[in-house]
């Protein structure tokens, strides 16, 4: 797995506004995007660009988060299935291959996710 190459979380949003690590040269956070957006003939939509901010901020965390389902996954074959039923044990192989797979299509769309270049 390769190492992220964005802002390290974890990214805050206040007034539109997403940030990351407080620090003496950015006492509010370095900024990281700025969800203010005029909709045509100068009228805003500010739930909408709060939830644009809240997604935003909330990157870093999903990322990590599909990264740590990724590494579990690959660990689960070792699993002792002898107290299942041959029906459970289909059922969990068929849902650890769907996530699995879901999780390989998001880094074929998302490359940089996992550190890869632009």
């Amino acid at each position: 797995m390769n190492e992220s190459k964005h802002t390290p979380g974890p990214w805050t949003h206040s007034n539109l506004v997403v940030r990351a690590g407080r620090s003496q040269k950015h006492p509010m956070g370095r900024q990281i995007a700025d969800c203010y957006r005029e909709l045509p003939a100068g009228h805003f939509d500010e739930g909408e660009n709060a939830a644009n901010a809240q997604l935003i901020a909330a990157a870093p965390d999903m990322s990590e988060l599909i990264m740590k389902l990724q590494t579990n996954i690959s660990l689960t074959p070792e699993l002792n299935m002898s107290n299942y039923t041959e029906e459970e044990v289909e059922t969990l192989n068929h849902s650890m291959n769907m996530l699995s797979g879901l999780i390989d299509e998001y880094f074929a769309k998302h490359p940089k996710a996992q550190g890869a270049p632009a």
